[in-house]
């Protein structure tokens, strides 16, 4: 697997700050053919002394992905260590963060062997991307897992596959398996009808797309309307942490949980949400990978032990 990622490194008194600027194609908003040259635009401005805040305004808002490499390469240089955005005990590796397994969509047999490593892994919590042959291949493949381990904890990703009527008949079937939430399962803008959705009371539902896309100014009005329990944050395709602290603020005030998600950032990129998730102190597993998908990506302190992610102690 492949993927476009760039590298910023921003010089300061003499030091370096390195960002990853990530896009995800088909999914991020910055995905456009101007990418590069907003880059060049951005290093022009950054040498002529333009601001922080002048700066973010030009392009925080319509190039997330540019800004999360912007950020990461501003705390670093803030931190005055290399490879450390927000110091903790995960950040010295002194702790590991709690992780879910991720099953990867494919044939049968490959998702079931993809689930007896992750058990084998002794992972608790395991997440399966799910679509419209739900009821023809995922269920079976759920109660499977179910029968195998009663208490493992189960989530579910739709990526906005059903209508409300489908994604009620799904739901129904999720919580007869006790699966613990589903994220997004209707369509970008659903807002009114995922509100009916939670008021079916069948599982938790987690708001991911939807933040992604939601018009800046609309947010307080999204969650308020949805009232969804959960959020997922994905700092390359929000705009960046300080972002990503908006929605959790904003999540805090409606009362919903949430979680952190790598958008299959190269390692850089994981290394900084990595360690953003793990100084906001949350109690259940965050969804962040390794870049093991990749065949070439960056060198990486970050491994898996079990499923907790660490950070090696370099020598």
């Amino acid at each position: 697997m492949e993927k476009p990622s760039y590298l910023l490194y921003l010089q300061k008194e003499g030091r370096l700050g390195l960002g990853e600027c990530s896009l995800l194609p088909g999914l991020s908003i910055d995905d456009k053919p101007d990418y590069e040259a907003q880059l060049d635009r951005f290093c022009r401005l950054w040498e002529s002394g333009c601001s922080a805040e002048e700066l973010r305004l030009n392009f925080q808002k319509e190039w997330p992905s540019l800004w999360l490499g912007v950020e990461m390469a501003f705390l670093e240089l803030e931190n005055k260590e290399a490879g450390i955005y927000f110091p903790s005990l995960f950040a010295s590796g002194r702790s590991g963060l709690l992780t879910n397994g991720l099953v990867w969509m494919g044939p049968d047999d490959y998702q079931w062997e993809q689930c007896q490593k992750l058990l084998e892994n002794n992972f608790r919590c395991i997440k399966f991307k799910i679509g419209l042959d739900y009821f023809e291949k995922s269920e079976k493949l759920l109660q499977n897992l179910r029968d195998l381990s009663p208490d493992i904890t189960i989530r579910v990703d739709a990526n906005g596959a059903f209508d409300f009527e489908l994604a009620k008949k799904v739901l129904k079937s999720l919580k007869s398996l006790n699966v613990h939430s589903i994220e997004q399962p209707l369509s970008v803008g659903s807002w009114k009808e995922t509100n009916d959705l939670v008021s079916e009371d069948l599982i938790p539902i987690a708001l991911d797309e939807d933040l992604i896309f939601c018009e800046q100014g609309r947010e307080a009005e999204l969650l308020a309307t949805t009232e969804a329990q959960f959020i997922i944050l994905k700092p390359s395709l929000l705009g960046g942490f300080e972002r990503s602290d908006e929605w959790i603020d904003l999540a805090k005030e409606n009362k919903m949980g949430f979680w952190v998600t790598s958008a299959l950032e190269g390692n850089i990129g994981l290394q900084a949400i990595a360690q953003y998730a793990a100084v906001k102190e949350i109690r259940i597993p965050q969804g962040l990978g390794t870049g093991s998908l990749f065949l070439n990506n960056f060198p990486s302190d970050l491994e898996m032990q079990g499923e907790f992610l660490w950070k090696r102690i370099r020598e």
